[in-house]
Order: structure tokens, then sequence, then C-alpha cells
């Protein structure tokens, strides 16, 4: 039959904010913030949607293919795998704003994720916190990280912090074209609802940004002149 489809919906002020609970196909360009999870999914699309003020934003289960959304202002974690068992998963081309807290949060006996040609802004917290059971069949690469303090961290592996990208790097065997430098928001408040448009993608090899005439854009998440985004800073 024709896929099931939850679209377009503004949704706030629940335990969870959206959860296909493995029936919807897709999750797509969605309004999703004020909950204790924003959306969480399996074997589904979750694509284009705004997630933030939530305590988590996005929880991904087996086989879902999270990309292009913009997840921002989530108090404890991004976008975070569930806590058992989780087979799969594809986190690509997503704009994580975490002020505090972990961008992306791998649990217990996560394998097989690929994550890559994300944008992950780092106020607080870890880039990637990967407990020791998540490392199996790990892709993670093309990534770009931006540390906005000393507090902020690209990852923890092995038990241990990983301060910087070379530590990173060195620890996990991933992340070989991924870099660390400014994201250079345009509008950080979203005012001129350019908050995601940047330059330094174009330095990437095997990228798969999209070109603007004042940047680069991630994926879906916030395209110039998007005139129904406004992020709550």
């Amino acid at each position: 039959g024709a896929p099931s489809i939850v679209r377009d919906n503004v949704v706030f002020e629940n335990e969870i904010g959206i959860d296909n609970n493995g029936l919807a196909d897709q999750i797509i360009g969605n309004f999703v913030y004020a909950n204790g999870i924003g959306i969480e999914a399996s074997a589904a699309d979750v694509s284009g949607n705004r997630v933030y003020s939530n305590s988590q934003g996005i929880e991904v289960g087996n086989n879902a293919t999270v990309t292009g959304n913009l997840v921002h202002a989530n108090t404890n974690e991004g976008i975070a795998t569930r806590n058992t068992f989780t087979v799969n998963p594809q986190i690509i081309g997503n704009t994580v704003y975490q002020e505090v807290g972990n961008a992306i949060q791998l649990s217990n006996s996560t394998s097989g994720l690929v994550l890559s040609n994300n944008l992950l802004w780092i106020g607080a917290g870890l880039g990637i916190n990967a407990i020791n059971t998540s490392h199996g069949g790990l892709h993670s690469d093309f990534n770009l990280f931006h540390l906005d303090s000393p507090a902020a961290l690209v990852g923890f592996w092995d038990g241990a912090s990983q301060q910087t990208l070379a530590d990173w790097q060195l620890a996990t065997g991933r992340d070989a074209n991924s870099l660390v430098a400014d994201p250079l928001f345009v509008d950080i408040n979203g005012d001129n609802r350019d908050d995601v448009i940047f330059s330094n993608a174009e330095r990437w090899s095997g990228h798969t940004f999209t070109s603007m005439e004042a940047g680069w854009s991630v994926g879906l998440s916030a395209q110039r002149g998007d005139d129904d985004f406004v992020p709550p800073f």
C-alpha cells in the first residue's frame, strides 16, 4: 500500500512528540518542540524537521534514516540511538546545535551506524558520546565539529574523553575527513532565516551539500529564504 506519512505538523508539550512505533514510513517537515522526546522513530525516514527545546531531540531506532533535520536547543541530547540494540541507523546531513549536553549520543549496543555530513555545534558537552558497547560497525566521517568553549569536546570513546578531533581520530580510527571549524552562521538568532549557511563545507571532498549564493546549507535543514522557520533563541 501507500506509505504512511506524518507531515507538516506542529507538535509540543508531550512526553513524546511524534512516535512512529514502527508504523509511519516518513516523518517529514514537522515543528516539534517542548516535549520530553521530540521524535522517536524506527524503520522510518525522518527528514526536514525542526526539532527544538525538548529534553532529547530525536531518538533513533532500528533502520531509521535521519537526514536534513535542524535539531537545536535540546537540553540533554540532540540525536540519540535507543537504549538497547539499535541496528543500522543512518544519521546524515543534519545540523545539531547543542548548547549543553551531547550532540550525538550512541546508546547501549548500537551497531552499524552511519554518521556522516553532519554539522555538530557544541557549547558545553560532547560532539559524539559513544559508550563502549556502541562501536560495532560505526562509520563516521565528513562531519564538521564546532567547539564553542573549553567545556566542549569532540567525543567520548573507550571510557575516555577525546578533547580534539586529532584525539578522536587516533582513538577511534574514524572521521579521517572531518573538520573542526567555525560554521559561520549568518544569523544565529534566525532573524534572517539563514542560520545554517556556512562556507567551510567547500573544503570537503565527498560532501552532499547544496550550493547556495551565500555559502552552503546542510541538507534540507534550513534553506535560505525559508519564511516559516524562526528558531526560539
